[in-house]
């Protein structure tokens, strides 16, 4: 057991479903880098297979097992808590990161199950791993849009979860799991990564500002690689002593380079540094508030500026940057503009802003700012889940602006 480390470097993947195997191709990554006296890594994967849920010390090489944990529940926070209290009592150090690897999509509430009971989701079972592997979303943690998406036929449905359990982790549980962690580890958690999609959320990030430094995240889907973990585990190996901050904007390097690499676009990687999100919460609750103080002429221009600007997983997400943007374009009023143009000053990346580095590929990404926020199209509702989030508990003008604007479409 490595002691006094710099780092324990934890990755809670929760692979009982189509990632399975993209999971054991991320072990092997690991495994290439390997523990190092500064850095310990410290895994648990379930997978499905027969091996089930096992804990690893990740060594270079393969003989890495700690202990096999049998069967157990990927989208059960105290899980995930377990896995913390482990590695964190097992592997010292002064500094800590949790990634959490699986599907998701964005802020998303409720555990699936249930609300696929309620909603008497056709055909719903609890284990949809076939329609999971002809999904475009590969790498995720959270489900989204989940009364659109499990009202449709159950080859059309776009979660996936612990598929022997129907369960997964929401924002508020995401929140308390890391409340734990940081109460664990007696300071607040050092980096919180998603190695998952659609993370790169106002909501999410603001879930867990008061529990976590600083968040690495992914504004679109992964590919199917996800985390590049050889090159993101040697940026903590080769700079152990580095600042979390120069870290978490390494991990976003790594993961843009890789993808370069390889040609992929369509990819987008986000660091941020969560004591300075308040600004950015007001911000954006003070533009909500201008537009509803410029409603019904401001609808038809909210309507305007979301058609120009880029969406995530079914127009559920939307980039507030390029929103923002666009709304300067699309209103007549002042207020308006002003509120606009302060939120794009609170996201501006820099090494001393809240957003600390943001990268993309693909044309479409070049003016997004990194950072989606939840934002529907008219004919629909705003989730009846949103009031509950952090967010919108203290900052209520966002939500407000919603629900006027869809009123006055």
């Amino acid at each position: 057991m490595a002691k006094n480390a710099k780092w324990t470097f934890m990755v809670y993947m929760a692979g009982n479903n189509t990632l399975s195997s993209a999971g054991d191709s991320d072990l092997g990554e690991m495994r290439n880098v390997g523990s190092t006296p500064d850095v310990n890594i410290a895994v648990q994967f379930e997978n499905a297979g027969p091996e089930a849920t096992r804990r690893f010390f990740i060594r270079d090489g393969p003989n890495d097992d700690v202990k096999n944990l049998g069967k157990t529940d990927g989208g059960d926070p105290d899980v995930i808590r377990a896995f913390i209290d482990w590695a964190v009592g097992t592997y010292p150090a002064d500094r800590y990161a949790l990634v959490l690897w699986n599907h998701g999509g964005g802020w998303a509430p409720d555990d699936f199950d249930q609300y696929a009971k309620n909603l008497r989701a056709p055909a719903f079972t609890r284990g949809e791993a076939a329609y999971m592997g002809k999904s475009r979303l590969k790498k995720a943690l959270f489900s989204t849009t989940l009364k659109t998406v499990l009202q449709k036929p159950q080859k059309e449905r776009a979660i996936c979860v612990d598929d022997s359990t129907g369960h997964s982790l929401d924002t508020i549980e995401l929140g308390h799991v890391a409340a734990h962690a940081k109460d664990r580890i007696g300071h607040k958690l050092d980096i919180l990564g998603m190695d998952a999609c659609l993370m790169s959320n106002l909501e999410v990030a603001y879930e867990v500002a008061p529990y976590v430094s600083y968040l690495v995240s992914s504004e679109e889907e992964e590919p199917g690689d996800g985390w590049p973990y050889n090159t993101v585990l040697k940026a903590f190996n080769n700079k152990p002593g580095a600042s979390p901050a120069h870290l978490t904007s390494a991990v976003v390097k790594a993961y843009i380079d890789f993808y370069k690499k390889a040609g992929q676009s369509g990819v987008t990687q986000s660091a941020f540094a969560l004591e300075k999100i308040e600004n950015t919460a007001k911000s954006v609750d003070a533009l909500g508030n201008a537009l509803a103080g410029h409603m019904p002429d401001a609808a038809k221009e909210i309507s305007t500026a979301i058609k120009r600007s880029k969406s995530f997983f079914y127009k559920q997400l939307w980039d507030i940057n390029q929103f923002s943007k666009e709304i300067t374009k699309a209103t007549s009023d002042s207020k308006v503009k002003a509120a606009a143009r302060d939120v794009q000053a609170a996201i501006k990346p820099g090494s001393a802003n809240f957003v600390l580095s943001k990268a993309g590929i693909g044309s479409s990404y070049a003016t997004c700012g990194g950072l989606s926020v939840y934002l529907i199209p008219p004919l629909e509702d705003v989730s009846k889940y949103y009031g509950d989030l952090a967010f919108t508990k203290e900052y209520p003008n966002w939500q407000k602006m919603l629900q006027n604007y869809l009123t006055h479409w």
